[in-house]
This record gives C-alpha cells, structure tokens and sequence, in this order.
C-alpha cells in the first residue's frame, strides 16, 4: 500500500517538474529579479530572487499576484502556497539546510541550476527535508 501525498508534496512535485521544464517567459535563476510587464511596457520588480522556486511557485499557483498594487512579499505568498514554515521558506528560498548556506561565502544563487532546484524540491515533498547538498 502506498500512502497518499499531502497537498503539500503535491505542490513541491508539481513545482519541481515546472522548475525543470520551464516557464517560457521566465528564466529560472534563483539570483535575479522576477519582472512582470506592466501595461506600459515597463518591469515590475517582485521579490528579491528571480525566476527563482518562490517566483516559480506564485507564477504557478497565484499568477494574478503581479500586479503593482501587490505589496506582498513574493516569498512570503509563496510560503503560503507551499505550506512552508518560516524556517522551511528560508532554507528553501535562499539555498540553506538546516538554516547553514548550501553556498560557499561569495558564491551566488545564480550558480544553481533548475535541475538541482528540482531535484531539492522532490526529495523535500517526499522526505519533508531540505538538502542542497544533493
């Protein structure tokens, strides 16, 4: 007998697929800006990472949040989405296990590729633990 997922490793699943795979108009790159174009052609910065797994998770589950009148920070909606803790956001937003960065000190997010990003979010769904050094 298999046990049945929660939704929130469904979402972790989902998200990881959608990570590897892409968004068309989204680069995954957990080190820049997510833009959303606004009528007058201008960007809208949203959250402090881009095309990143928060920026991945809103624009999947939430795609009406960029707008310019959203002052919700873009990872907290997204912690929310998941069904995150705090510590959880953190460590999963900002590439840390049990809150020590995955990063070397002057390492970048950008370093991380989509693929890794998607194998961390389907073993945090099937085990409920956060390891980048995977």
């Amino acid at each position: 007998m298999t046990k049945d997922l929660s939704t929130k490793a469904k979402r972790l699943l989902e998200l990881s697929r959608l990570v590897r795979h892409g968004i068309p108009e989204i680069e995954f790159n957990m080190g820049h800006f997510i833009r959303s174009p606004l009528p007058d052609g201008t960007a809208l910065v949203q959250c402090g990472t881009s095309g990143c797994i928060a920026g991945y998770a809103v624009a999947l589950y939430e795609p009406k949040s960029f707008t310019r009148d959203n002052e919700c920070r873009l990872e907290d909606l997204a912690a929310e989405i998941l069904g995150l803790s705090f510590t959880e956001s953190k460590d999963l937003f900002f590439a840390r296990t049990d809150g020590q960065p995955f990063l070397n000190e002057g390492e970048s997010l950008c370093t991380i590729k989509a693929d890794h990003a998607a194998r961390v979010l389907e073993h945090f769904a099937l085990t409920d633990e956060i390891d980048w050094s995977q």
